[in-house]
């Protein structure tokens, strides 16, 4: 049986979806659901809790869903697989913190730790990777992995930045405070996820490159599209051998690409292998039923047996990070500094466009950055 930790967008798509189902295998039922309030689902005839030990003590239980995006969810799931519990979760903040040690217990306690949902929404990318790694060597990784920042960067140059941030939370695709999206902490928490899985490498936080869209406004994106290209807040992870190269940042995009076309919620994580060779998937990044796809899938996943490994970071080496290059356009008030003047030209007044330099020139830039190409 299954016991639900949250009953909010994703928790209740879980359980839309299962309830939908005719023909559910046994154990797929939820006997008991967290929740912070009792007093806020009195409209569903349902087994809450306030009490996650509940659930987790519970014999009859052997899966545990979390979709409570809590920062408890780490001892939560700590907890449920040392009661001998699979868990599914779709929070990838705990997934990306504790990636390495999260996959180790499920091994030493012989149960399963899936995570489909924490990346991507509905698109069914960590299955078919976890799959391709056993005989294919990934050389690369990425994608538009973040909703918000693709609908703000979409919306634009008809609306200016703020515009957009506003009319994204008015329809809830923003939170009240966007700054994990449009900052790139939400992708580059799901790019550390799918390298780490992808390279067999322990690919950092700290060491994935990140730039905020945040600076980015209407008069970046109509430059751009004067020059046939579109803006998105790419993910992008190559590895080499025994070190890797992995940034979040505005990139220029041509118009033709399939990344170009994406709007709204939408994502694509694209990779290549050495077999199966250059691989694009698309679909809803985030939503109630997407999200909620991604776990039942897991759910059935544990019920019918169908993991690849209970630990597939059981084999992971250590790897060094090093500084990509790239061409960007960059905008400032404030001039550029001396490292980055002698490769700059400056195209209009504060506007100006670089040569090959190296990511790290980059990392206290106060002003605009967008990519324009990564040296191969």
């Amino acid at each position: 049986m299954i016991g639900l930790l949250g009953f909010g967008t994703v928790g209740k798509g879980v359980y839309e979806i299962l309830k939908g189902l005719d023909d559910k295998p046994a154990g797929c039922e939820i006997k008991s659901i967290l929740v912070s309030s009792l007093d806020k689902h009195k409209d569903y005839d349902l087994n809450f809790t306030t009490d996650v030990e509940r659930i987790i003590q519970d014999k009859e239980i052997n899966i545990v869903v979390e979709c409570t995006g809590s920062d408890d969810a780490y001892g939560w799931l700590v907890d449920s697989m040392k009661s001998g519990k699979s868990v599914i979760t779709a929070n990838k903040a705990v997934v990306s913190k504790h990636f390495e040690e999260l996959s180790r217990l499920a091994e030493e306690n012989s149960v399963d730790f899936l995570y489909e949902a924490s990346v991507a929404g509905g698109i069914p990318v960590i299955k078919s990777l976890s799959e391709l790694i056993l005989y294919n060597e990934i050389e690369y990784i990425g994608g538009v992995l973040n909703g918000t920042s693709n609908f703000v960067l979409t919306s634009m140059p008809a609306k200016t930045y703020e515009e957009a941030v506003k009319e994204a939370q008015s329809i809830g695709f923003a939170e009240a405070d966007p700054s994990a999206d449009v900052d790139g902490i939400d992708a580059m928490r799901k790019l550390r996820i799918l390298a780490t899985l992808a390279f067999g490498y322990k690919v950092e936080e700290e060491e994935i490159f990140t730039k905020s869209i945040s600076s980015v406004d209407s008069i970046d994106i109509s430059y751009m599209e004067e020059r046939n290209m579109k803006v998105k807040q790419l993910a992008l992870a190559v590895k080499g051998d025994g070190d890797y190269q992995a940034l979040v940042v505005p990139f220029a995009i041509p118009k033709e690409s399939p990344l170009a076309s994406l709007e709204g919620g939408e994502n694509c994580v694209f990779l290549e292998g050495s077999n199966v060779g250059p691989l694009k998937f698309i679909g809803l990044g985030a939503g109630m039923y997407p999200t909620g796809n991604a776990v039942v899938s897991n759910i059935y996943d544990v019920l019918f047996g169908k993991q690849f490994a209970r630990n597939p970071l059981a084999n992971q080496v250590q790897a060094k990070a090093t500084s990509p290059k790239g061409k960007f356009y960059l905008r400032t008030v404030n001039g550029l500094p001396k490292e980055i003047k002698g490769v700059a030209k400056e195209i209009k007044t504060g506007v100006y466009e670089t040569d090959f330099i190296d990511f790290s020139l980059l990392k206290d830039f106060k002003g605009t950055v967008i990519c324009m190409e990564v040296e191969k």
